[in-house]
């Protein structure tokens, strides 16, 4: 097997080539998901800004001083509790779900009723003050979601198997987009991952012949601290790379039927901001998210497709 570094390099740069020549060095989904496992441990510096006593804001970011996050701090959640989970800028080793446990481990001491994980690329549209007053109000639901439900979170996505359609889209994108389609297909025989995840956009929902459906977190997700010292305060899999950690929560919910709520709170997402939008590289790196994805959910999946 080539050298871990090597590897590392291959995966990071993401061309289909690159991705192709990655997986080579995989003869199993166990040896790609110990690897995924083993990657080393990125930034995680815990800036915590004082507010309200019941609700904290659990925010990863690059930089706790960049403009994304003082809009996060001067007014989307002004007056919250905040915990700004720094990675610095160019972290290899950026691990967003990692990011988000960290933050919510700091704020486990505090006493918080309410603990929030949102992206820092989010847009203000309702006041703070209805988010407050809607979870005073509230049940004491172990998750909440927002309604009406946002473009990239409290949103339905379906698993299932994938459908011909999706085919014709990529087909449609021309060479490029066939080529990513190959690619995809290749990843699903050689790890016996064939469930995908799509979401319930006009086009999207046909992309895959859906198994089950569920509510996802994505962007921003509202939590009971007595649900997450239920879970040890981790509330994330830290052995995704920064893409899936949310719907496997989010999946994990409606599996174990655990009990959700709702608040009436609009806030925007402006969606790949930090990260970087929805390219070829990123699908690309979600194809192996996906592969653990799968190995994790293959008797669930399989048992509610019968």
């Amino acid at each position: 097997m080539l050298e871990k570094n090597v590897l590392e390099n291959l995966f990071r740069k993401g061309s289909q080539d690159d991705i192709r020549e990655f997986l080579g060095e995989f003869s199993s989904p166990s040896e790609l998901i110990k690897w995924m496992k083993a990657r080393p441990t990125g930034n995680a510096n815990v800036i915590e800004v004082e507010g309200n006593k019941d609700i904290a804001v659990i925010i990863p970011t690059a930089n706790a001083s960049g403009k994304m996050a003082r809009n996060c701090q001067d007014t989307i959640f002004k007056g919250l509790s905040i915990f700004f989970v720094e990675s610095g800028t160019n972290d290899p080793y950026f691990n967003y779900a990692r990011s988000c446990n960290r933050g919510i481990e700091e704020a486990k001491e505090k006493g918080f009723r309410w603990i929030i994980v949102s992206n820092d690329d989010m847009i203000a549209i309702d006041p703070v003050s209805k988010l407050v007053s809607g979870l005073d109000g509230i049940d004491e639901h172990p998750v909440v979601f927002t309604e009406p439900q946002g473009k990239y979170h409290s949103y339905h996505v379906k698993v299932g198997k994938r459908a011909n359609l999706k085919l014709l889209y990529h087909l449609a994108r021309g060479h490029r987009g066939l080529s990513l389609y190959n690619l995809e297909s290749e990843i699903q025989k050689k790890f016996q991952s064939p469930y995908t995840l799509e979401n319930m956009s006009i086009l999207h929902r046909f992309f895959n012949h859906e198994i089950v459906k569920f509510v996802n977190i994505g962007s921003f997700g509202i939590f009971n601290s007595s649900f997450l010292e239920k879970r040890s305060w981790k509330l994330f899999d830290e052995t995704y790379i920064n893409g899936i950690e949310d719907a496997d929560l989010s999946l994990s919910i409606r599996k174990d039927k655990i009990d959700f709520g709702f608040t009436n709170f609009r806030i925007g997402d402006l969606i790949g901001s930090s990260l970087g939008g929805y390219s070829d590289n990123r699908l690309m790196r979600d194809f192996i998210n996906l592969v653990y994805f799968n190995s994790k959910y293959a008797l669930y999946l399989s048992q509610m497709s019968k």
